[in-house]
């Protein structure tokens, strides 16, 4: 669902059972909301009223016209903040007057994470203000709890109203619920745990009996209401009674061992979640089943089919020219945090497997470890789940976030695998490497020829497995991940060096900077490849170009600014750099360079100006980059002549 629609109430209708919600339309929105973030901070250090009428006057343009969802939510934020700064040391009233700022955002702007703001400044106010919670403190164990309890029942209550005034979650009220959630769960949760005396942040005893069973709870409700935020802040304190109860469970084992086993409760953990997210929609019928009608009226429905999201949302904004699926709703997030918990756990696991076949002890060699086949258990199983977690989520639910989690997570095995079996093919060739005494007074440790065929093993397991993932879930960043396993090559010569017994040589900084600016250059091109196959920006092929694009930004724009600093007039060759970064991304129309290059220009800045000069010149910058992207398409025609194309006003 869209955070900020232009005119209305109604959105287009979403998966009811994904809790959906648009949090970013692509990237032009996210580099946008970064000049935002950038420009409130500096203008947050003149006056918070300043934040507060920039986010006024910059509504219309960027969250009613262009629709930009997370602008919408930056201003909504900006305008929140900058009201309550004047007023940040006259205790709760300040959130008051927050409220009321946020109020009027949503009146003007109709953006819902400001009404939900509006409720949460009013709940602190009436809460700061208030003794009343002093009375339920006796049932809590540790101080705070009880204003949080009360300030996170407070805000569900308001969610709920908002939800049952919208079953089908298809207007903007379903999406003031969802941040009303968000905001009262990690309080209601916090204040639920510590009132039952299991609160882990103060180093107090966990009963996993109460955690287990009061997740239970939670677990249901949160299937009644279709909403998952309450299960999220569950976690930490899930993980910690799962790990209690595991470690509690090996008594008679050495205390190093109970911990490593207590180690692997975010895999359980990640699982269940996984689970719960798999079967959420059966679940919730079953819940919903039993239950009197006078309340399942007010409750979602049990979505009888959830459609997989498109890849070209139908109500993309015509301002949005880098359309990028990163977060499609708040399931992607709780399934991203299942495949995280299970990506950690499963190293633990494999871990205690290896030591298991290795017979466990201190009396472990190196060298039995080295030789082991049981070394690969550690990286094989991570990699393992988290290419079965692409099957599901991302082949078939076709989720977005949780395969950007899953494509990072398989990659990162998959170059600690290709280290390993670098390193194990020099072993066996070289045995001796692993005693102690080896290398006094030679200089030779491994011959060119093999050096080469470890460099070469370990740059190819990453790339192979990195395009075989791929080619098997179609997730674009995996395809930029391959690309960037690549750019060892460059410093093949070095690494042989080395491996051959060569003193160390890290060559001057120039020449470290001029082959990262090569790297940069050969994604580049690549990026322009695809680029020219979908120049319309339809298919995947625009998503594998976009993630090669921030790729070749993020190896050649650090370069480039390094190699300025190292001459002379560095402030306008910096300038004359940066000016090039805009031309060459208009001309592209591709915002990573800029998004890139943004911090070394304020940087460079920084070292121009004095302190109080250097904030006026970094408004200015930030200023010209709003004015840019307003009339992003106007001067992008003028540039290359493009005379017909569109703009938005």
């Amino acid at each position: 669902m869209n955070t900020a629609l232009p005119a209305g109430e109604t959105n287009a209708p979403g998966r009811i059972d994904e809790e959906d919600i648009r949090l970013t339309t692509g990237f032009a929105d996210i580099f946008t909301a970064i000049l935002l973030v950038v420009g409130g901070t500096l203008l947050g250090s003149i006056s918070g009223l300043l934040v507060v009428a920039a986010a006024f006057a910059l509504g219309k343009p960027l969250v009613r016209t262009r629709r930009f969802a997370a602008c919408g939510n930056v201003l909504a934020v900006g305008t929140f903040i900058g009201a309550a700064m004047p007023l940040v040391f006259n205790g709760s009233f300040g959130l008051l007057v927050a409220a009321l700022a946020s109020y009027g955002f949503w009146r003007v702007h109709r953006v819902p994470m400001a009404l939900a703001l509006s409720w949460i400044g009013v709940t602190g106010f009436v809460i700061g203000l208030s003794d009343g919670w002093k009375t339920i403190e006796a049932i809590t164990r540790h101080s705070g709890t009880g204003p949080s309890l009360i300030a996170g029942a407070a805000l569900f209550a308001a969610a709920m109203w908002y939800d049952s005034r919208d079953r089908l979650r298809q207007t903007r009220l379903s999406d003031v619920a969802f941040w009303l959630h968000l905001a009262s769960a990690p309080l209601f949760v916090h204040g639920l745990f510590a009132a039952l005396g299991s609160n882990p942040f103060t180093h107090g005893n966990v009963n996993p009996a109460v955690v287990l069973g009061t997740f239970f709870v939670l677990t249901l409700v949160s299937l009644a209401i279709d909403r998952r935020p309450l299960l999220a802040s569950s976690f930490i304190y899930l993980v910690t009674a799962t790990g209690s109860l595991i470690r509690d469970s090996y008594q008679t084992a050495q205390v190093g061992e109970r911990e490593l086993q207590a180690a692997m409760a975010p895999a359980v953990i990640g699982v269940l979640l996984l689970v719960l997210a798999a079967a959420w929609t059966p679940l919730r019928r079953m819940i919903l089943a039993p239950l009197p009608q006078a309340v399942t009226r007010l409750l979602p429905p049990a979505a009888r089919h959830v459609a997989a999201a498109p890849d070209a949302p139908a109500d993309l904004p015509e301002a949005e020219k880098e359309p990028v699926r990163l977060v499609l709703g708040f399931n992607d997030f709780f399934v991203a945090l299942g495949a995280g918990a299970l990506f950690v756990g499963s190293i633990f696991i494999g871990v205690q497997l290896a030591m298991v076949m290795l017979g466990g002890g201190a009396e472990i060699r190196e060298q039995d470890v080295m030789q082991s086949g049981s070394i690969w258990l550690p990286i094989v199983l991570p990699a393992l789940a988290m290419w079965l977690v692409a099957e599901y989520f991302v082949r078939v639910r076709r989720m977005a976030w949780p395969a950007i989690t899953a494509a990072f997570g398989f990659s990162f095995m998959a170059c600690a695998a290709g280290i390993l079996a670098a390193v194990r093919l020099a072993l066996t060739s070289r045995p001796e490497l692993l005693q102690p005494q080896f290398g006094m007074g030679r200089r030779e440790v491994l011959s060119s020829d093999l050096a080469v065929q470890c460099i070469a093993i370990a740059i190819a397991v990453p790339l192979i497995a990195n395009l075989l993932f791929w080619w098997r879930h179609r997730v674009p960043v995996s395809f930029a991940l391959a690309a960037a396993s690549l750019v060892p090559l460059l410093f093949a010569d070095w690494i042989i060096h080395s491996m051959t017994g060569g003193s160390a040589r890290s060559g001057s900084p120039e020449y470290v900077q001029l082959r990262l600016l090569a790297a940069g250059l050969i994604a580049f091109m690549l990026a322009m490849l695809w680029d020219r196959a979908d120049t319309a920006r339809q298919t995947q092929r625009a998503d594998v170009a976009f993630w090669l694009h921030l790729l070749a930004s993020g190896l050649a724009i650090p370069a480039l600014y390094m190699l300025a600093n190292d001459v002379d007039h560095t402030g306008l060759l910096a300038g004359a750099g940066f000016l090039g970064l805009v031309v060459l991304a208009l001309v592209i129309d591709r915002r990573a360079p800029l998004a890139v290059a943004l911090p070394f220009a304020i940087a460079a800045i920084g070292k121009i100006f004095d302190d109080g000069s250097a904030i006026a010149a970094n408004l200015a910058l930030i200023l010209a980059l709003l004015a840019l992207v307003l009339k992003w398409d106007q001067v992008r025609g003028r540039l290359i002549g493009l005379r017909g194309s569109a703009a938005v006003s």
